[in-house]
This record gives C-alpha cells, sequence and structure tokens, in this order.
C-alpha cells in the first residue's frame, strides 16, 4: 500500500472511532489536503508524494478518489492498513488535520478549500483536467493563513494502535473528543 492510501485509512480510522464516524470520499481528499498543507508549513517537507488536483469540488488526490468512488457519497467503513509506512511525525500531523478540519461537513470543507485567495482557486479551471496544485503554493499559503502550532508537542502522546486495533490519540485530542466509548 502506498504512503497516501495509508495515510488516508489512518484519517478514515479516526473518524470511525468518533461519535459520528462518517467520512465521505470528498471529506478524506480535503483533511489529506490539510495535512499536506500542515506537514509543509510546520515542518518543510511533503506528507505524501502525489500530486493534488484543481477538481471542480477542490482539491483532490486522484489516487485516493478512484479508491473510493464506489462508497459515492456514503460513509466509508474501517479499511485494513499499516502505519509502517507513516512516522509519529506524520501521525500527528494526520490528527492535527482531522482535529481541526474533521468537525466540519463536506460542504464547508468545499467552502475553505475554494477561498478566493487559496491555491484551489490558482489553478481551477472549469473542465480542465489534470491541473495540479503545487506544494509551493499550498505551503505559502498554509503558512501565510493558518497559525501552525496546534497543541503542546511535551504533552503529546504518540499515536499509536491500540491492544484492540484502534487508533490512540494525543492525550490533548482525545481529552477534546471524550476519548473512546467504553463498551
Amino acid at each position: 500500500m502506498s504512503k497516501v492510501l495509508d495515510a488516508a485509512c489512518f484519517i478514515i480510522d479516526v473518524a470511525n472511532e468518533q461519535e459520528e464516524g462518517q467520512i465521505s470520499n470528498l471529506s478524506v481528499n480535503k483533511l489529506l489536503y490539510f495535512a499536506q498543507g500542515l506537514s509543509l508549513a510546520k515542518i518543510g517537507k511533503p506528507l505524501f508524494e502525489n500530486q493534488i488536483e484543481a477538481w471542480d469540488k477542490g482539491p483532490v488526490i486522484a489516487k485516493i478518489y478512484h479508491a473510493y468512488k464506489k462508497y459515492g457519497e456514503s460513509a466509508i467503513p474501517k479499511q485494513n492498513y499499516s502505519t509502517d509506512s507513516l512516522s509519529d511525525e506524520d501521525q500527528d500531523i494526520l490528527l492535527e488535520a482531522v482535529a481541526r478540519f474533521g468537525k466540519y461537513s463536506a460542504n464547508e470543507l468545499i467552502r475553505f478549500t475554494h477561498a478566493a485567495d487559496g491555491p484551489w482557486a490558482l489553478r481551477y479551471r472549469s473542465g480542465m483536467k489534470n491541473v495540479f496544485i503545487s506544494q509551493e503554493d499550498i505551503r505559502d499559503y498554509f503558512i501565510k493563513t493558518i497559525s501552525v502550532k496546534f497543541y503542546d508537542e511535551s504533552k503529546v502522546v504518540n499515536a499509536g494502535i491500540d491492544e484492540f486495533g484502534r487508533v490512540l490519540l494525543p492525550k490533548e485530542i482525545e481529552d477534546a473528543w471524550g476519548g473512546y466509548d467504553a463498551q
């Protein structure tokens, strides 16, 4: 499995552990875009190497779109994957993207990614395919518009998988979400 697919599965896994437990293909793509932006802004390197394209409904990683298009707008169920390709730093970035943006609906995420001064708006051309959004545009936008420091890293518990196969969240994020259901 590729790193971007593992990252998508990680996001799906985290979303499915929450009370709402619903995440669509569109939302996964947007959260990956936000994670890529946070990674470029915070640590100066991409989370994954796949190109992000400017599609009608915002930034999309074609590989992810095609992997989950069979679900349409429905929720994507838990996927089998390995976190081996994701470093602790990668997992922290993914968790931060979910914590910051995972609470928003697909339509709200579209609105965020369609900002007039954002990378998508710079590249999008109606009806054109294979229009890529550069990593430089994404990095510059995220540095300019989003505070890249979200939680006190000294208090972060490394993300991992518990004995039940559930994703472990950093303590501050888990506390904010109320932890796992005891059932």
